[in-house]
């Protein structure tokens, strides 16, 4: 339908984007794409999980580091990605920048990478020496252990960006009944963002301008 109003026509009608779907193959499954159009997922084969990274649809594979399994969660505007990966005795985060790294542990027995940010600093969780679930930062080839907020005993990181900014959940007590708060992670000082109310709240991504979102429970 159009009107007419002052001698210019006004479409009322809307133009919607046209896409074409590329079909990847049986049993492939993409995690994440960045700008510039590569993705990263999962291929299942009967021998196991294989990760891949798709440029220009061609499709390399990222290997395992001894294990089963390889899951890429993210990939960063240069094409770096990080996920988890299986040694064989034990689940590792990596990261991808055309070979397949282990980022170790906090000397606990597993780590996953959750997020990366330009430069491939890599965020995520680890279980540590003495058995905790904490969120670190891997940056300049070393894991550190971000600790928690309170006296709590489990945190995890979910989202980075390139001021270093970081962002994730952390109880705030030692009971297992703890509640749980979001937190930003800067300048070496973890804080508490607070909930709706809520018992449980965490945060989930950052962006470049420190916008953060996340969830919470109301009261």
């Amino acid at each position: 339908m159009n009107t007419r109003n002052t001698g210019r026509i006004l479409s009322t009608e809307t133009v919607l984007p046209r896409y074409s779907v590329s079909f990847f193959g049986g049993g492939m499954n993409a995690r994440d794409i960045n700008n510039a159009g590569t993705i990263v997922g999962v291929h299942s084969a009967p021998t196991g999980e294989l990760a891949f990274i798709m440029r220009n649809g061609a499709v390399t594979y990222m290997g395992t580091l001894g294990g089963l399994f390889t899951n890429p969660d993210k990939i960063n505007a240069p094409g770096l990605a990080t996920g988890w990966t299986t040694t064989e005795t034990m689940q590792v985060a990596f990261l991808y920048d055309g070979y397949l790294r282990s980022l170790g542990t906090l000397g606990g027995s597993y780590s996953i990478g959750t997020s990366l940010n330009d430069a491939g600093h890599v965020v995520g969780q680890s279980e540590t020496s003495a058995g905790q679930t904490h969120a670190f930062l891997y940056a300049n080839g070393a894991m550190m252990d971000l600790g928690t907020l309170g006296t709590g005993t489990f945190s995890a990181a979910r989202g980075i960006n390139n001021r270093r900014q970081v962002v994730g959940e952390s109880t705030i007590e030692e009971s297992h009944l703890s509640p749980t708060r979001p937190f930003l992670y800067q300048s070496g000082v973890m804080s508490d963002l607070g909930s709706l109310g809520g018992s449980l709240a965490g945060a989930m991504a950052i962006n470049e301008a420190g916008l953060i979102a996340g969830y919470s429970t109301d009261a």
